[in-house]
């Protein structure tokens, strides 16, 4: 990995624990379909993305942090009960997570990572208004 003027291992910190945390969000997300009181998981999903999107932030990562930005306000509007939990919802947060996922993969391998796909921060744009429904 080859990041200039960032420590390494902080990049490798970042790696590490976001790895673990993107884990947790896939099985987590998969959880929330069927919560009855999704309070504690929309939570939970809230703090791993808000998390990964400080460090990423720290690390001057924008495309990591812009695209955890976005998640973090759609889950805001759900934990408030501004928006509703559904399966258009949860298929853009697992997308997310892939997307995620695939910028740990890029920086891993020493690239930057690239922006998130400009139709799922429109959908989690949307979801963060309250349109959650498209």
């Amino acid at each position: 990995m080859s990041f200039e003027g960032m420590d390494e291992s902080l990049i490798q910190d970042f790696l590490t624990e976001s790895g673990e945390l993107v884990e947790r969000l896939d099985g987590e997300l998969l959880e929330l379909e069927s919560a009855e009181d999704p309070a504690d998981l929309l939570n939970s999903i809230f703090r791993a993305l808000h998390t990964i999107k400080g460090a990423a932030s720290f690390l001057s990562l924008p495309t990591v942090s812009q695209l955890g930005h976005v998640a973090e306000f759609a889950l805001d509007k759900l934990r408030k009960g501004e928006a509703q939990v559904n399966e258009h919802v949860i298929d853009c947060l697992l997308r997310s997570v892939d997307v995620v996922r695939s910028q740990l993969e890029q920086i891993e391998s020493g690239s930057q990572p690239k922006a998130g796909p400009d139709d799922l921060i429109a959908q989690l744009e949307a979801i963060a208004a309250g349109a959650d429904a498209v």
